[in-house]
């Protein structure tokens, strides 16, 4: 696991790559990579989080590439900056949704 953490940070050097997203541990010991689709329903105010049907879109690396991922991510710190001006988040859950929905139309 630590060549896909090396290839997050390399991909991070990527001027297209805005953030990457870590892999998260179950109890068991069992690495998962929670990669999923945000897709802005209706009136753009509703939002769904589903999973890809064969797990991801697409992979570079040890990386597998997707809409969002676990809250534990790391972010090119321009577009972090840039994003964080625009949230209004009152919690962590909050803060993690608006990030993913701002990335969208980064």
């Amino acid at each position: 696991h630590a060549a896909a953490v090396r290839d997050m940070l390399w991909l991070l050097q990527d001027p297209g790559a805005a953030a990457v997203g870590f892999p998260t541990v179950n109890r068991n010991g069992t690495w998962l990579w929670p990669v999923r689709r945000l897709q802005l329903l209706g009136d753009r105010r509703s939002l769904r989080f589903s999973a890809y049907p064969t797990g991801y879109p697409g992979s570079s690396g040890h990386c597998a590439l997707g809409d969002t991922t676990s809250g534990t991510r790391a972010y090119r710190l321009d577009v972090l900056a840039e994003l964080m001006s625009e949230v209004q988040a009152s919690s962590t859950a909050t803060l993690l949704m608006q990030l993913d929905v701002l990335g969208q139309r980064a």
